[in-house]
């Protein structure tokens, strides 16, 4: 949020949907830098506190659901 239009975290749209989902979020080099079973604590881009170098990471949301549904991949980009 603020002025300077830079999200300080990364809002999932829609995800409270599914309180028994998993999030798990891997560096280039395919190392979990962030793993949260449900989402009510949005990533902020860190790793034990610290900040992230700018780059992309990939994402799996295994949502858990009733249906089975398959998990969401995708990527999310860290701009400074």
């Amino acid at each position: 949020g603020g002025a300077d239009n830079v999200n300080d975290t990364w809002a999932i749209s829609g995800i409270s949907a599914y309180p028994e989902c998993e999030v798990f979020i891997y560096n280039k080099w395919g190392s979990e830098v962030f793993y949260s079973k449900g989402y009510t604590a949005e990533w902020d881009g860190t790793y034990n506190g610290n900040p992230l170098p700018v780059s992309a990471y990939y994402y799996v949301i295994k949502l858990n659901d009733a249906a089975g549904s398959d998990p969401l991949k995708g990527t999310v980009t860290i701009i400074k």
